[in-house]
């Protein structure tokens, strides 16, 4: 495996980072090669969990793999020029611009075919861009979230409106960019972020899962944040008119998969070979 780090650059000019991995296997040609493009969860990066261990594997197989940070990457972080990013301060526009830029990124190497696969928010993301483009060939989702929430669905709603008011009031004071405390994940969040709650984002797992109908593998462990994923990522999985499509509960991984990563990646790799087998 040759891991080269890339800078791609996104919508206005903004430079994302991730890592591109490329096996190491002769000299097949870049069309003759499916290429899988993996898109990290809320609050994540490229360098951690699912889009880290599953390269390995992967590239052992003969598939190219990219994993790229979003302007969501971790919490807060700070740009050049002190232009503050992160999952506090990012709108679901903006996860949706830097997801793509990857995907023609990948497009631009020329790959006989392109995979995407997400965990938790990214899965999500990789379910929406299968569902717009029909060059992707198959789709990985990772304990994929249900929908797009701002503010996690198990904060009370008191507090979320409670939240809301003062965003409200920030703005009006030209404050857009205060940031708020939320006892539990996200921790810290911008009165603008905020009132994207007052204008609900339509992204729906279910809405894009009926519009796929390549391969699919969907998976979530059975220690996950049950119920609020595995059942509806079933009901998602389910309407999908894909013929060749997978799910599996991984017993005993949380939506982590500290511990799994093998099993995780026996998973993924035996459905790739048995769906886009090289050579």
């Amino acid at each position: 495996m040759r891991t080269e780090l890339v800078t791609i650059k996104g919508e206005e000019g903004v430079e994302l980072d991730g890592a591109f991995y490329k096996a190491s296997e002769g000299k097949r040609k870049t069309s003759d090669k499916y290429a899988v493009y993996l898109i990290h969860g809320r609050s994540m990066n490229f360098y951690t969990g699912f889009p880290r261990f599953i390269p390995l594997a992967l590239t052992a197989k003969g598939y190219d793999c990219l994993s790229l940070n979003r302007r969501g990457r971790s919490i807060l972080t700070v740009t050049p020029g002190w232009k503050p990013e992160g999952d506090a301060v990012v709108m679901f526009s903006d996860q949706m611009s830097d997801a793509l830029a990857g995907l023609e990124f990948l497009k631009n190497q020329g790959y006989g075919g392109i995979i995407v696969g997400g965990h938790s928010q990214g899965g999500l993301l990789a379910a929406a861009l299968a569902a717009r483009d029909n060059t992707i060939k198959g789709v990985v989702l990772a304990s994929a979230i249900p929908g797009y929430d701002i503010i996690p669905p198990w904060h009370p709603k008191e507090i979320v409106g409670k939240i809301i008011e003062e965003a409200k009031v920030a703005l009006t004071e030209g404050k857009e960019d205060k940031m708020f405390t939320i006892d539990g994940w996200p921790w810290v969040i911008s009165a603008k972020t905020v009132l994207q709650e007052l204008d609900p984002v339509h992204a729906d797992l279910k809405a894009f899962m009926e519009k796929i109908t390549v391969p699919i593998l969907s998976f979530y462990g059975s220690h996950d944040i049950e119920p609020q994923l595995g059942e509806p990522g079933k009901e998602a999985f389910d309407v999908s008119p894909s013929k060749k499509k997978r799910f599996v509960i991984i017993d005993g991984a949380d939506h982590f998969y500290k511990g799994y990563e093998n099993k995780i990646q026996q998973e993924v790799v035996s459905w790739m070979e048995a769906q886009f087998p090289n050579g």
